[in-house]
């Protein structure tokens, strides 16, 4: 008996900045991330685990796959995100995760088929700041102007990995079926900071004093682990393949996800009369929650003479607001963990709906054109929570499209495969993230949210793959 085993070794390109509530992050394999995804009823894909795993008995080729490296360049920009004329940008270049799958044949005739899974699902590093400082008339207390300086500082880094097992069965030459356990473990460390004070400088001696000061600190750590299974179906009539993939919702692990938090806010004032504000919430070693949906996943390959037509429309059940942290675990013995005031790290998902369309066409026998387009709906349900009340670890809220066209070139025992994806968001009228340029005494010294932003994403990648058949 003869055992042929496929190493898939795989870096595709993401969106490092705003997928921090997008399902379609990147695509798995090098050959679906040129076709916009639409994976889940072509057989060529390497990552048939994870796209669905009925195709896994129609995998015939024995290789060993490596993309050797993504580079993107991403800029992001949010016109008026924290105040108004105070915008929020980031440019970004960077390379990417990597992505490993294997599949474990006894020989081509074999019925049975196993593959495993190693992969970067998600992937975000936020950094932005903002600064303001100018002269105002903020604290009544005060007779003529202070000067007012605020600034703003945010990081958010977000993983998450899968790694699963996956085997397939051949029903007969037409008809396959596959079921995929992923362990899905999530990790995110939210840093947000907000200062602002009102400073007024003494004539008769010049002595510089501030009359107030707002400091809010954030500080999350979120570990999570979590179950999901994927049964998938195939088949195919002469030219047209069909699949079929549903995803479970997640389910959570306890005492392996952890979580700690500290948010920490400070308030000062000149005036006697007034008692200073003091408020610390520190917890750790707490269950988190992380929740996915329900997911139906649809997709068709048609093959003509020399061209490939692909398609993929996939669904996801929206999963409402939930707590990031089982509060019932929090320990509230000290009389500053107050987080009745302060909150609970919560999130709130909503049903989406992705679809992607592709095309392959073979220039030679050596010689594959590939192009793509997908869309990329953001999940995060604002409706469900206000960023100036609640606590909301995240910030981006934006629907994606992306392109993409690359080549693929076989050699003797090699296949090449490289091409460039363009990723484009465009968003207005969504909640500022903060507001340092309309404070208000009876708001802290700073301003209320207003829906006068303009978010602006472009994003270029460069995928290259590489492929050795196994002989």
């Amino acid at each position: 008996m003869k055992l042929r085993l496929t190493f898939i070794f795989i870096i595709t390109g993401i969106l490092l900045q705003a997928q921090e509530n997008n399902y379609w992050n990147f695509h798995q394999g090098s050959i679906a991330s040129l076709t916009g995804g639409a994976a889940v009823a072509n057989a060529k894909n390497q990552a048939a685990a994870y796209y669905n795993p009925g195709l896994l008995p129609f995998v015939k080729n024995s290789s060993a796959s490596l993309n050797m490296q993504s580079f993107f360049f991403n800029s992001l920009l949010i016109e008026n995100g924290a105040g108004d004329n105070i915008d929020l940008e980031q440019a970004v270049v960077s390379i990417v995760p990597t992505s490993t799958y294997g599949v474990i044949k006894n020989n081509e005739e074999s019925k049975w088929t196993l593959s495993f899974g190693i992969i970067t699902q998600a992937y975000s590093d936020f950094g932005l700041g903002a600064y303001n400082e100018t002269q105002l008339d903020v604290v009544s207390g005060n007779p003529g102007a202070e000067t007012y300086v605020a600034n703003y500082n945010y990081n958010n880094k977000l993983k998450e990995n899968w790694l699963g097992l996956a085997t397939g069965y051949q029903v007969n030459d037409n008809f396959g079926v596959g079921l995929s356990t992923f362990v899905v473990a999530k990790s995110m460390d939210y840093i947000q900071s907000t200062n602002a004070s009102a400073i007024v400088v003494e004539e008769e001696n010049e002595f510089v004093r501030t009359i107030a000061n707002t400091s809010l600190n954030e500080n999350f750590a979120y570990r999570s682990v979590g179950l999901l299974f994927k049964l998938g179906l195939a088949y195919k009539i002469e030219k047209l393949s069909l699949g079929l993939t549903l995803s479970s919702p997640l389910i959570n692990v306890d005492f392996v996800g952890k979580g700690a938090i500290n948010r920490e806010l400070f308030i000062t004032s000149d005036n006697t009369s007034e008692s200073n504000i003091r408020q610390i919430a520190f917890q750790e070693k707490i269950n988190t929650v992380n929740k996915l949906p329900f997911a139906i996943d649809l997709g068709a390959t048609y093959r003509f003479d020399k061209t490939e037509v692909s398609a993929r429309v996939a669904h996801y059940a929206g999963a409402g607001k939930y707590e990031m942290l089982r509060k019932e675990e929090f320990d509230n013995s000290s009389i500053f963990n107050q987080f009745s005031d302060f909150g609970v790290p919560q999130t709130a998902t909503k049903a989406v709906t992705n679809f992607g369309i592709g095309l392959a066409r073979d220039l030679s026998l050596k010689t594959t054109v590939y192009c793509g387009f997908n869309t990329d709906k953001s999940s995060f349900d604002n409706t469900e929570l206000n960023r100036a009340t609640d606590f909301v670890p995240f910030i981006s809220q934006w629907d994606l499209i992306n392109f993409s066209a690359g080549f693929s070139h076989y050699l003797k025992h090699f296949q090449i495969i490289y091409g460039l994806s363009y990723v484009s968001g465009r968003s207005e009228g969504d909640s500022q993230i903060i507001n340092i340029s309309d404070p208000l005494e009876e708001n802290f010294l700073l301003g209320d949210l207003t829906n006068n932003t303009k978010t602006t994403l472009n994003q270029l990648n460069l995928n290259v793959g590489f492929v050795y058949y196994l002989r």
